[in-house]
């Protein structure tokens, strides 16, 4: 029986998938597959090995990688990759059955393995006396007596190299498994680090935005405590006073402007935890709502009536009195909100120290 040279049936294989292809060419698409071939845990750089990736040919750059177009069917998962080389085999993904990727700018790893030049030898001899007792058996020739001739030391060495394939698909196994661990650690790592600076950073904004618009709230309740009484028919300390309530309104305002980044830093940076992010909250909520709209706001009016009182408009002892008492009024408010937020403060900051 004359066997058909292995070169002409690779052809006619070819082809026939090749016209297949054309056939269900409106079902298939392109995509881009990228490769990289590893030896170990390594590139396998500036080899130049080629191979096919179902029917398209590749050949690795100096970096071990290579690009290819390839046309897959709808909800095709895999692809079969063949290595045209001698002197390597593919050692993972078993039988060079390639998962595609979700993501075709991904590269896929896969690992090869350097041939034994003895084994490769054997692995010949072994295709070669298969051949011949294809060749030798007739239609009526049944398994067993295939697997008579082909002889119990053949597959023994077939088994030997089944144990060899597995032993070091293992080995491969468990080197990609340290990486992985390696890299989980350094990541892990990365994000304590990051998470620490993150905590850090939010604690300096929040003690210098509240620091800023206490010591400013303090000016303006000491004016109104120390200056309040001299105020009648002297214009420069209610000017003095004007310019402490401009600087106490620039301090809000860099508050009010940061609140809702501090809230979102303390939920980024201790994430799920309430009790942390409704005390910050609640911090701000006081600060800009009790103390400023309810008492600090009140100043600017205040200063407008004492500015018409001393212009005439309705300036009577009665009328200077109630004044004085709006004056001591609105510094007494300002010093209780003063304390309550002081104290607020250092308990949040206490609790945003605690990890």
């Amino acid at each position: 029986m004359r066997t058909e040279p292995i070169f002409s049936l690779r052809l006619r294989l070819i082809l026939g998938f090749t016209l297949i292809a054309l056939s269900l060419g409106a079902q298939t698409k392109l995509i881009t597959f990228r490769g990289r071939l590893m030896d170990k845990m390594h590139p396998i750089r500036n080899a130049a090995l080629s191979g096919r990736v179902e029917a398209q040919a590749f050949v690795s750059d100096s970096n071990g990688e290579f690009h290819i177009s390839i046309a897959i069917s709808p909800g095709q998962r895999e692809v079969k990759m063949l290595l045209l080389e001698e002197d390597w085999n593919i050692s993972y993904p078993i039988n060079g059955q390639l998962t595609l990727p979700r993501d075709e700018n991904s590269i896929v790893e896969i690992y090869l393995a350097r041939n034994d030049g003895n084994e490769y030898d054997r692995q010949q001899q072994l295709i070669r006396e298969l051949e011949a007792i294809k060749n030798q058996l007739s239609e009526e020739s049944s398994i067993d007596e295939a697997l008579a001739a082909f002889g119990s030391s053949q597959l023994n060495a077939l088994d030997q190299q089944f144990l060899k394939a597995i032993d070091q698909q293992m080995r491969i196994r468990d080197e990609i498994k340290i990486e992985n661990d390696r890299r989980s650690k350094l990541l892990a790592e990365e994000q304590a680090v990051s998470l620490q600076k993150g905590r850090l950073e939010t604690r300096n904004l929040l003690n210098a935005v509240i620091d800023h618009f206490i010591t400013r709230s303090k000016d303006l309740k000491d004016d109104l405590q120390f200056k309040g009484k001299k105020v009648f028919q002297r214009d420069w300390i209610v000017m003095e006073i004007g310019k402490t309530i401009d600087a106490y309104s620039e301090a809000y305002e860099e508050l009010n402007r940061n609140r809702n980044k501090i809230l979102n830093m303390v939920s980024t940076y201790w994430p799920e935890d309430y009790p942390k992010l409704n005390q910050t909250e609640q911090l701000l909520q006081f600060a800009l709502d009790d103390l400023h709209k309810t008492t600090a706001l009140s100043a600017t009016p205040l200063i407008h009536e004492i500015n018409d009182f001393n212009q005439g408009k309705g300036s009577n002892k009665r009328r200077k009195q109630e004044l004085l008492s709006d004056i001591e009024s609105l510094a007494f408010k300002l010093s209780k909100e003063i304390d309550t937020l002081t104290d607020r403060k250092s308990k949040v900051f206490q609790l945003l120290q605690q990890n």
